[in-house]
């Protein structure tokens, strides 16, 4: 390392840790120019006396040394940077009371989903925040790829905007990412008789919808309607297994039970798709459904 390469490295440091001490101007053949302390000030203010022993602890390093003091202080300036970051400060972390307030939540959009799953306050770290972000920053960069992730998974039907909390977990889980173990934990005990509402389970609950209004149509009408097919007896009795089996597997529908919730959590989730059905009808379906194979479920308990 040549003598002036080493007066600007050492200018660097002195610059960034003592900057009013720093000489504005020195001689490439003078080291101790490099401090400007004010001989006259007495007593020494401890900023001086920190200064000067810097100083000193330079001068004493081989240029290996002062290199690798160099590299360290870039490496800590850096981390400053990031830990400075607004989606880093202490407002943006999620805490014990952010989990508690958003494992209590029907579902999470898109953009919350993103933030907690990184253990970000939703409120704080918006996708607008995300999306508006330009620093060169480890968190920024990591919560763009992952909004990236989640829209490309709603793009293909993975996802949707809205989803349940439980759904959001299976996906990460799917892809191998880390969501906080304490967020993990109240959506699990809150959500346990909340039907994870999938897209492949939504795209049953449709056909199923479509199935009803096929049955329910009057045999005239099938007549006119020509490419419209009677339904057997076998397919009516497997299209009967098919809602019997999504709803005891989708819904932690009861079979047994002789007043079951989840006929109402079916209707709503219907509903919600635009594809309405009254909870009597399918109750009704159901208890025929049950008529039908009880010998089948007897035999699996």
């Amino acid at each position: 390392m040549t003598n002036q390469t080493r007066l600007e490295q050492m200018w660097k440091l002195l610059n960034a840790k003592h900057h009013d001490y720093r000489a504005r101007h020195f001689a490439s053949s003078d080291l101790p120019k490099l401090l400007n302390i004010p001989s006259e000030e007495k007593p020494l203010l401890p900023a001086i006396v920190d200064a000067r022993k810097y100083h000193e602890y330079l001068l004493g390093l081989s240029d290996e040394q002062l290199i690798e003091e160099v590299e360290n202080y870039k490496i800590q300036l850096l981390a400053d940077y990031e830990a400075a970051h607004r989606f880093n400060l202490p407002q943006a972390i999620a805490d014990t009371n952010v989990f508690d307030h958003w494992s209590r939540a029907e579902y999470w959009s898109i953009p919350e989903a993103v933030a907690l799953i990184h253990g970000r306050n939703p409120s704080v770290v918006t996708g607008a925040s995300i999306d508006k972000d330009m620093a060169d920053t480890t968190i920024g960069w990591t919560l763009k790829q992952t909004l990236e992730l989640l829209i490309r998974a709603k793009s293909m039907g993975t996802l949707v905007h809205s989803n349940r909390p439980i759904q959001l977990i299976q996906w990460t889980r799917l892809k191998q990412m880390e969501m906080p173990d304490e967020l993990v934990k109240m959506c699990m005990e809150r959500g346990k008789t909340t039907y994870d509402v999938s897209a492949e389970n939504r795209q049953l609950t449709k056909r199923v919808a479509e199935l009803e209004l096929a049955f329910s149509t009057k045999p005239n009408e099938e007549a006119n309607n020509q490419s419209v097919k009677p339904i057997g007896v076998k397919e009516r009795e497997s299209l009967l297994k098919l809602i019997l089996g999504i709803s005891i597997k989708g819904y932690s529908y009861d079979p047994i039970s002789t007043r079951s919730k989840e006929i109402k959590d079916i209707a709503d989730d219907l509903r919600e798709l635009n594809l309405s059905l009254d909870e009597d009808t399918i109750r009704k379906y159901l208890n025929e459904a049950k008529a039908l194979f009880s010998d089948n479920l007897n035999r699996t308990e």
